[in-house]
């Protein structure tokens, strides 16, 4: 049996946070015995991974705010867990466990990157120095798992040293991530929509990089010459309590056309209901919105950062990021299809995603590189 202790920033729902909760759930329990450690809180996710009959330990530090008490409840919890491997996600993870982790002197410790761009983030402060730290114990981890190659790419050229890359993109339940007939129905009534409206729909957590502003600019742009044009917004923040939300849908004029649905669990169903997905982020490594919209059978339009063009080869539109002209003339160019035509896209999308980017092929990957770590540690002279 190999112990996998998961460190992780926190459980909050997030792109690192689902994809863990994901891999736990198909991982071989006859080998693997995994264990998750949030640095900071417990979340959503955090309690979706417990009904896994996964532990979960929460250290409980404030964001951005070293913790000499929790470095040390983290340090006596990986001496009494003895994992074969330490698994850390996201950067302060990264950085903790490195240090944490080789002084209980765990065997195997695995970063996992997942971004492509840091951009100013981490070009100031303590996350500056975060990353300078991050970049200078590179060489000394055993294997860098990134989900994108445009992750492994910026990061080698932020000056990451390491001979033990892993690239393994995010993988998606596609029995549960499916087309769902009765979808448009159920969001029409769900946000107050009427039956011939085109909906575009955006999922994406309230966040600077995913390009909510350049989403509204579009809207308002789209929406001028369409009367039944309707944008539907999902995800963390998206809300009318969100004031910097509110003033922007203001600054465009769409407030009529926007509904905000703010965070759900049953994203399957909305996005299945949307008529085009859009993702207009300024930076993803791998995003899971556009995967997920993929699998739902639901043609995208996206920006083209991260790994975008290699996920959706074709099956899509892509667009340059920042610029909504560009967003607002891929909407008219899909809006424009037959119904017939647009399913058609939807279907060769959902093709890729069950051919290329199944759960099932993600996790055996991650099986894989946790199996040869714990061979090879096994084989260490004493």
């Amino acid at each position: 049996m190999i112990k996998v202790l998961h460190l992780i920033t926190s459980l909050d729902t997030g792109g690192a946070e689902i994809t863990l909760r994901r891999l736990l759930s198909r991982f071989n329990r006859q080998k693997f015995q995994n264990i998750v450690v949030s640095l900071t809180c417990d979340g959503p996710v955090g309690a979706q991974i417990r009904e896994l009959g996964v532990p979960v330990h929460v250290i409980g530090m404030r964001r951005g705010v070293p913790s000499p008490s929790g470095f040390w409840l983290l340090w006596r919890l990986i001496c009494q867990e003895r994992p074969a491997i330490l698994q850390t996600w996201l950067y302060h993870s990264d950085l903790v466990g490195y240090f944490l982790g080789r002084a209980a002197g765990v065997n195997s410790i695995v970063w996992n990157i997942r971004c492509a761009d840091t951009g100013d983030m981490y070009s100031r402060g303590i996350r500056r120095l975060t990353f300078k730290a991050l970049v200078h114990f590179s060489p000394r981890i055993d294997t860098i798992i990134a989900n994108s190659y445009a992750g492994r790419a910026h990061h080698e050229a932020c000056g990451y040293l390491s001979s033990h890359w892993q690239v393994v993109p995010n993988g998606y339940d596609t029995e549960q991530l499916r087309p769902q007939a009765a979808a448009r129905s159920w969001l029409i009534g769900e946000a107050d929509l009427e039956s011939d409206d085109f909906i575009i729909g955006i999922v994406a957590r309230f966040d600077p990089l995913k390009g909510h502003e350049i989403f509204l600019q579009a809207a308002s742009m789209f929406a001028a010459n369409r009367s039944r044009a309707k944008f539907v917004m999902v995800g963390s923040g998206l809300e009318e309590s969100n004031i910097k939300l509110m003033a922007l849908i203001d600054k465009y004029g769409v407030r009529k056309r926007v509904r905000l649905l703010g965070e759900r669990t049953d994203i399957s169903r909305v996005m299945s209901g949307f008529d085009i997905a859009a993702c207009t982020s300024h930076s993803e490594g791998f995003p899971n919105m556009v995967a997920e919209a993929m699998a739902c059978g639901i043609p995208c339009v996206a920006t083209n950062v991260g790994d975008v063009e290699r996920l959706m080869d074709g099956t899509g539109w892509l667009v340059t990021a920042g610029d909504p002209a560009a967003v607002t003339a891929a909407w008219k160019e899909a809006a424009d299809l037959s119904p017939a035509l647009r399913q058609r896209v939807g279907k060769e999308a959902r093709a890729r995603i069950v051919e290329r980017y199944s759960l099932d092929a993600t996790t055996l990957r991650y099986e894989e590189i946790y199996s040869a770590l714990a061979e090879t540690s096994a084989s260490r002279p004493a």
